[in-house]
């Protein structure tokens, strides 16, 4: 009786050793897991080679800060080279001074070269232009001549699966023909879009449990825009 006891002991402490074990590797599983899906994404989608120089394109917003997070950990392994650019439209006045500090120390923080610019979009939109589209062709301008000048070999944005639906869906309200209804492509010339295979709400997730902070953008619930219609 006292073996058998003694038995029973340790393997009640040998399957809670186990246990604390599996626990401990969840968070490390889990962060393998996501990261793997972009790489394999990227791979799939040929969308640079190791090595290349990409620029991150970084609001700091939920998505930009799950894609600058999942770059730097391909950097740290050596796999390509970032730079962050954060785009300040000033549109949303305290909220776009909020987001462009927020991301300026996030990057000092974790030793990142980045560039924070400060456009005017509504000076720079022309007649019957929307708000939202003086501000895409704006940022866009902007990352091409960052990139230009730093002689890097792509942009990277941080779309995901649900900006993929409602684009689609933009397009077709705008009566656009089939080249239009395509969607948004992967890789389109200098620009990429790795979590482009990613739902918002798997993004979520991710940035939840790898504790990864970010900016809410009020615009999201503002139906001027009509991306939020």
């Amino acid at each position: 009786d006292i073996l058998y006891k003694a038995y029973q002991e340790k393997k009640n402490q040998n399957v809670q050793s186990q246990n604390e074990k599996t626990k401990a590797e969840k968070p490390k599983t889990r962060k393998k897991i996501k990261s793997c899906l972009v790489r394999k994404y990227i791979i799939e989608q040929n969308l640079w080679q190791v090595g290349d120089k990409i620029l991150v394109a970084v609001s700091g917003g939920m998505d930009s800060m799950c894609l600058l997070y999942l770059l730097q950990m391909m950097a740290k392994q050596k796999e390509l080279q970032i730079y962050v650019c954060h785009v300040n439209h000033s549109l949303r006045l305290q909220e776009s001074e909020r987001d462009a500090e927020f991301v300026e120390q996030y990057c000092k923080m974790h030793n990142l070269n980045f560039e924070i610019c400060v456009v005017d979009v509504r000076a720079r939109r022309k007649k019957g232009m929307s708000i939202e589209q003086a501000a895409r062709e704006l940022r866009y301008e902007i990352l091409h001549s960052i990139k230009e000048r730093l002689e890097y070999d792509y942009i990277a944005t941080a779309h995901n699966k649900n900006d993929q639906a409602e684009t689609f869906f933009i397009n077709m309200l705008r009566g656009a023909g089939l080249a239009g209804l395509s969607g948004m492509l992967p890789k389109n010339k200098d620009i990429v879009r790795p979590l482009l295979g990613i739902s918002r709400d798997d993004l979520e997730e991710f940035c939840v449990k790898e504790g990864i902070k970010y900016c809410y953008d009020s615009s999201n619930d503002c139906l001027d825009y009509l991306r939020n219609n």
